[in-house]
């Protein structure tokens, strides 16, 4: 989601800038100097995006970060932001889990949690957030996006960034383009990361029921039929 939204031309995105001070985000800390303030020694193409970002960042229109587990801190946005908008990526708890485990059982990786950990983190987002849409925002809007609707077959984008009140563009359609074909790539080489003993728990302890609800508000996005 990050590479796609970073295609477009007013938007400057910070990958996990201020993952670790999720809790206390500022709205300075989005000013220029603050937000271009670190240390990106070895990631060649971090560099590069944050060069360019650099140059266009007095004309784009949004300044933000991708920042996982930010639905725990929907209370601290909407009491120091005046304006902000939050995309939540919305993913069925299968492939998460699947994920958790995948990252788990990588020796390369130091990812400690498992599928159980992902039960509790997936309906922990979800039903925070569907709390904090049934209260109402005057200053946070979140768009609800899901993520097989993004990815698993080609839809029209433009609703998406019209409710940033953003024109598409060609750069994002091109970018889309290539990262669609990658996913689905990726989705052919899928490997199976759970057991029946983890697929059952994840039977009988996410909370579907609340999954369907946020589904429902989600932001439509209507499939391009194939020529």
């Amino acid at each position: 989601m990050w590479r796609l939204m970073t295609a477009h031309c007013d938007i400057v995105l910070g990958l996990e800038r201020y993952i670790h001070e999720r809790r206390r985000i500022l709205p300075q800390f989005f000013e220029k100097e603050r937000f271009f303030d670190t240390n990106l020694s070895g990631k060649k193409d971090l560099e590069k995006y944050y060069a360019d970002a650099r140059k266009r960042f007095d004309g784009v229109v949004f300044v933000g970060d991708k920042i996982p587990a930010l639905y725990m801190h929907y209370e601290m946005i909407e009491a120091n932001f005046g304006n902000a908008e939050i995309i939540f990526l919305l993913r069925n708890i299968i492939d998460v889990a699947g994920s958790y485990e995948a990252r788990r059982q990588d020796a390369r990786d130091d990812w400690r949690r498992d599928y159980q950990r992902a039960v509790q983190q997936w309906g922990q987002s979800i039903d925070t957030t569907l709390r904090f849409l049934a209260k109402g925002s005057d200053t946070v809007r979140i768009h609800v996006v899901s993520y097989e609707d993004l990815w698993l077959e080609p839809v029209n984008l433009e609703p998406l960034f019209a409710s940033l009140g953003l024109p598409m563009s060609p750069l994002v359609q091109d970018r889309y383009n290539l990262l669609i074909g990658l996913s689905q790539d990726l989705e052919s080489q899928r490997g199976n990361f759970l057991t029946s003993a983890s697929r059952r728990y994840i039977a009988l302890n996410a909370p579907f029921e609340s999954y369907r609800a946020l589904f429902s508000k989600r932001l439509l996005l209507d499939v391009i039929a194939r020529q």
